[in-house]
């Protein structure tokens, strides 16, 4: 149940980079054992995201459970906020996402 916990908020990272964190784990226990031992991931610097989406996501990751916000905190930050604010077409972002990823 733990590496289902953790792994779901890797998801973020994955979503926003097309790419798994933890993609270069050999076996379940390798990926386990760099979740437990290593810092939680960033998003890439090279890569353009605004601050207020790598804080929310920063925070989200944020190991210790005890430390993390709940999610009333969670729906407080900019992103969260902003991100309510606007329409978005989700199902025409996935299709991209997935027809980029397919191209690979």
């Amino acid at each position: 149940m733990l590496d289902k916990i953790l792994l779901s908020r890797d998801n973020y990272i994955e979503l926003a980079t097309n790419t798994h964190p933890y993609a270069n784990g050999k076996t379940d226990f390798d990926i386990m054992a760099r979740i437990v031992e290593e810092n939680s991931p960033q998003l890439p610097s090279d890569v353009f995201f605004s601050d207020i989406f790598r804080s929310f996501v920063d925070t989200c990751l944020i190991k210790n459970y005890q430390d993390r916000p709940k999610y009333g905190k969670l729906m407080e930050q900019p992103f969260f906020i902003h991100s309510t604010e606007q329409s978005v077409d989700v199902a025409n972002w996935y299709r991209t996402v997935t027809s980029a990823a397919s191209q690979k």
